[in-house]
């Protein structure tokens, strides 16, 4: 076996993905470098060959615990060659999380396991980084035993689980993406992860829900935006001046042109208030789009991967931070400016007539805390 180089794989099913970024998320705040599929393997890569380049390049493994993750065949080819490794577990290569109420038993059982089932998220946060540290948290107190009144549990995680049972409202982007095969490689993975990273280090991460679909064909856009009735929609692709490029049913490209899109956004603008279109030469789109949208980002001009990536990922974490939609596209030209990235006159925001985008605030802060 190779020589790690990470610290933590995360090791769990579709099914738990939002708790995986959160124990990931929080496992790298405590400085420990992590792979998780959800964020390292990239589309179109072989899945096989990602998981098994992951645990040998790991040197411990997180299992998040559900009653789903325990009987997933997948899951148990991935707990089991760590356990292999250490069956004793005499140097916990092995850490299970469990993040529900289900039944450890088998191998697993004698393992024991960092509970956050009922956990809220600041003692969450302590007994998973106590875990990974090999320690058991103590508690700051501890209730009387002759009382008669129950402790109560605060509700579960992840925090927008918490919403959704109260009924918070949620801002939700969509990222759409192509890259046909006749078309150049664009660094569209990396956009995301980059904007991912910024957002998770961001004050109001929890009140921004991101959905995304990778290689877009024409009609995935009546679908998409149906189904998620997003705030925010982003397309990360290739452009022309004459629309945006899409993936055909041959997986070559499949022009979308400009009048398609505006008949689209007239037809289905819902609760959209921002169109970001992070493709070379979709000002054009833009003008088009912003008779109907509040607010679209295009750019006027080719821009390379380094340039959209720093601008879109600035972007989102202003917007993390409960700053309007006029600050973070400034933030996003600053970031260009700060990276001496010389491509800071590409991305313009238009405005519909009678906005103002510096009153624009899709995530304020007493919002995104109840």
């Amino acid at each position: 076996m190779s020589t790690p180089q990470k610290d933590f794989f995360i090791s769990y099913t579709g099914r738990d993905r939002v708790w995986a970024e959160w124990i990931a998320w929080g496992l790298e705040q405590a400085g420990y470098t992590v792979i998780i599929q959800a964020w390292d393997f990239p589309p179109g890569s072989n899945f096989v060959y990602e998981m098994d380049n992951a645990l040998k390049q790991a040197e411990r493994v997180v299992a998040v615990l559900s009653s789903t993750y325990l009987t997933s065949k997948y899951a148990f080819t991935e707990w089991a060659v760590t356990f292999r490794r250490d069956p004793q577990a005499k140097e916990r290569l092995l850490l299970p999380v469990r993040v529900e109420e289900c039944k450890v038993e088998g191998l697993l059982g004698p393992i024991v396991y960092c509970d956050l089932v009922g956990c809220d998220e600041q003692e969450a946060r302590e007994r998973l980084i106590a875990a990974a540290r090999g320690k058991q948290p103590h508690p700051t107190s501890v209730p009387f035993p002759g009382t008669s009144h129950p402790v109560a549990y605060p509700p579960h995680f992840p925090v927008h689980e918490k919403r959704r049972q109260r009924g918070m409202p949620e801002i939700k982007a969509l990222f759409l993406a192509a890259n046909p095969r006749s078309t150049p490689r664009l660094a569209i993975d990396e956009e995301m992860r980059a904007i991912k990273q910024k957002l998770r280090a961001s004050q109001l991460r929890d009140a921004l829900v991101f959905e995304s679909d990778w290689a877009v064909r024409p009609d995935d856009l009546l679908q998409l935006l149906n189904q998620h009735k997003p705030h925010i929609v982003h397309f990360s692709g290739h452009g022309k001046s004459s629309g945006l490029s899409l993936v055909g049913n041959d997986g070559e490209e499949r022009l979308v042109t400009t009048r398609a899109l505006q008949s689209l956004f007239t037809t289905l603008k819902d609760n959209v208030r921002l169109v970001l279109l992070n493709a070379c030469y979709s000002r054009e789109q833009a003008k088009a789009l912003v008779q109907t949208i509040d607010c679209v980002i295009g750019m006027n001009d080719n821009i390379g991967d380094k340039a959209a990536i720093a601008f879109a990922s600035s972007f989102y974490r202003a917007i993390g931070f409960g700053r309007s939609l006029q600050e973070a596209f400034d933030q996003g030209i600053t970031s260009l400016l700060l990276e001496e990235i010389p491509e800071e006159d590409i991305p313009e925001l238009l405005v519909k007539d009678g906005i103002d985008p510096k009153q624009i605030v899709l995530i304020e802060a007493n919002q995104a805390n109840p």
